[in-house]
């Protein structure tokens, strides 16, 4: 880390220093509400009757790379089908049976509960 800073000196502004991993939650506030997600798709160029095929596609593409990588690590991935199974457990559980203390660990894909939209069309507007 110190080669870094010091490679960088020029453009680092601060460090933090701390745990070694940090979780954040939250949400997209611009696109966590209709005018916001309407905004972005527009610059997006994306017309809503065309949303669904398009973020299907996007989904896919993110998810091929993303597998790609784990596999080509040679590292496990898998499906959750309960919600409530904590995600940090399981991968400290892989963690623990591989011996891995850094690095490339697991990949999970759940569906996940969610807020969204529902698009009405209207001939009038």
């Amino acid at each position: 880390m110190n080669e870094f800073v010091q490679r960088h000196a020029s453009k680092v502004i601060g460090m933090l220093s701390g745990f070694d991993r940090i979780l954040f939650r939250g949400t997209l506030r611009r696109l966590a509400n209709v005018g916001g997600m309407s905004g972005w798709l527009w610059a997006k160029r994306v017309l809503l009757k065309d949303f669904g095929a398009w973020s299907e596609e996007l989904t896919q593409r993110v998810r091929e790379q993303s597998e790609n990588v784990i596999r080509s690590a040679g590292r496990p991935m898998g499906y959750l089908n309960d919600c409530s199974l904590s995600k940090e457990a399981l991968a400290r559980q892989i963690a623990d049976r591989d011996g891995i203390g850094n690095g490339l660990l697991c990949q999970f894909s759940a569906v996940e509960p969610c807020w969204s939209y529902d698009i009405h069309k209207s001939r009038a507007q």
